[in-house]
């Protein structure tokens, strides 16, 4: 009888950890896109109006974006197995790339002007 050797092409990763964290990421950085072209939209007539739109900007844009990608980092941690030092590296390697996509994603989504839209109420003429 032979004995059982642990296979050298096991992944010390989870490909659906990776995939729905990924997923979560992008769909959170365009929903941020969204809100955030919806804010600086109706920035003026909040202006005029005597408020902001900036709250609103906070509450369904920051804040989700916030939690998904903390949670999606946190899940990549939990699921990758090895010593802390790969898994540190797996794990934000993959939760950086996925940001990338996002922010990419996002960014052609709005029309490329996910940046330009930072400046809230700049295009205010009141």
């Amino acid at each position: 009888m032979t004995s059982a050797s642990p296979s050298t092409t096991q992944r010390t990763y989870s490909p659906a950890a990776i995939v729905l964290s990924s997923a979560a990421i992008i769909v959170a950085w365009c929903w941020f896109a969204l809100v955030l072209g919806d804010t600086y939209d109706d920035e003026c007539k909040a202006r005029a109006a005597g408020t902001s739109d900036l709250q609103f900007l906070l509450i369904f844009g920051v804040a989700p974006l916030v939690l998904v990608s903390a949670g999606a980092l946190i899940a990549l941690l939990l699921t990758t197995r090895g010593e802390i030092a790969r898994r540190v590296l797996l794990a934000v390697g993959a939760f950086l790339a996925a940001t990338a996509a996002g922010v990419l994603i996002a960014w052609a989504m709005s029309g490329w002007t996910l940046f330009a839209e930072f400046a809230i109420g700049t295009n205010c003429y009141l």
